[in-house]
This record gives structure tokens, C-alpha cells and sequence, in this order.
């Protein structure tokens, strides 16, 4: 059975390579990164300030930031599913 939603593991690995790998040296976001990861096809922009948006599925969105507070605080997380990144920070702990 297909997820409704990438798992959190994945939007943060996309966010990641988006970020680290894809700002230029000059400082400049890259506008939109197209990839397709585990059956998913994603589109992937900077989103202002901290923020990553991530598209998928038909215009569904997820976007990705640095938690300001308690329990995730400077973590990268995706916005509205903190709890799976809450459990996903603690396994890879």
C-alpha cells in the first residue's frame, strides 16, 4: 500500500541535499530542484528565510524549517508533522 504522504525520513533528506548541496557558491538558492526518491516525484524550492518547500503528488506540499522551540529546537522539521520528526530524531539518536 502506497503512503498517503513521504515519510518525514525523506522530506528531510530532500531538504538536506536541496540545501547543502544545491546552494551555489555564490550564494544563491538554486530556483527549483526536480527528483524523483523511493516511487516519489518531488519539486523542490526555497521557500524565504529557513524554508523549503516541497512539492509532490498532484500539488500536495510539505515545507521544511529550523524549529525555533523545545523538544526539536534548531532541528530541521517538516511544518505540521513534528511529532514523526520528534520520533525520527529520537531513532537516529
Amino acid at each position: 500500500m502506497r503512503l498517503t504522504k513521504p515519510p518525514v525520513e525523506l522530506l528531510l533528506e530532500i531538504d538536506e541535499d536541496y540545501r547543502s548541496a544545491l546552494l551555489s557558491r555564490s550564494g544563491i538558492w538554486l530556483p527549483v530542484l526536480h527528483t524523483e526518491r523511493s516511487g516519489w516525484t518531488f519539486t523542490v524550492m526555497h521557500g524565504g528565510d529557513d524554508r523549503v518547500v516541497i512539492v509532490y503528488g498532484g500539488g500536495q506540499r510539505e515545507t521544511v524549517r529550523t524549529q525555533d522551540t523545545a523538544p526539536l529546537e534548531g532541528q530541521r522539521v517538516v511544518v505540521g508533522r513534528e511529532p514523526e520528526c520528534v520520533d525520527f530524531y529520537r531513532e537516529i539518536a
